[in-house]
């Protein structure tokens, strides 16, 4: 008498485990492009958050034209402190607050620059700001507005940010401001005449 062999039905274990495999690598590559594509939303939005700050900045010079060198009244919107010492102290509201009262133009320039400051710092990861004329006695200097924020992913490189091509802002080496680099902190210089 003749036998019937039953056939298997069902996945085997290694069947299983290959499944498995494949899965896991489809997920690792998914979690990788996730985090590029959040390590380039952030990059956007510090770039959207540099150009908001540098037009805030030009707008507020050019409202407040007496207080530019050469022009008789003095440099009020000068302000190069370093980035370490920006981050260790913010100042309290400047009084009088420009908003609810009148200020003088001595008194708008550093509530100004207190609002840039702020601004900076709010809008960049540990950010921060220097303002600095390229000439303290003509009138229609050029200034330079640098933007500095920290940047972890840049940390571990040092002073050479340049990990990914040419369109790299560079890290704080700002010899505009004469300030000292710090390591994982990057720079955006943006110059412009009022």
């Amino acid at each position: 008498m003749a036998t019937k062999k039953q056939s298997q039905t069902g996945s085997s274990l290694v069947e299983v485990l290959v499944a498995l495999l494949l899965l896991s690598f489809c997920l690792l590559g998914l979690a990788r492009l996730m985090v590029g594509n959040l390590r380039s939303h952030t990059e956007n939005m510090i770039q959207a958050n540099l150009n908001l700050l540098a037009n805030d900045a030009l707008g507020r010079i050019r409202a407040n034209p007496s207080e530019l060198p050469g022009s008789g009244a003095g440099n009020g919107y000068q302000f190069t402190a370093s980035w370490s010492a920006q981050q260790e102290n913010m100042e309290a509201t400047p009084s009088p607050n420009c908003i609810a009262s009148g200020c003088t133009n001595a008194e708008r320039a550093a509530f100004d620059l207190w609002q840039l400051r702020s601004n900076a710092r709010a809008l960049l990861p540990q950010g921060a700001m220097s303002l600095a004329s390229t000439s303290n006695s003509t009138t229609n200097s050029g200034w330079i507005l640098s933007l500095y924020w920290f940047d972890k992913d840049k940390e571990t490189l040092g002073m050479n940010c340049q990990d990914s091509g040419a369109n790299d802002l560079t890290c704080f080496n700002d010899n505009a401001t004469g300030l000292q680099p710090v390591t994982g902190v990057r720079a955006f210089n943006f110059y412009f005449y009022p």
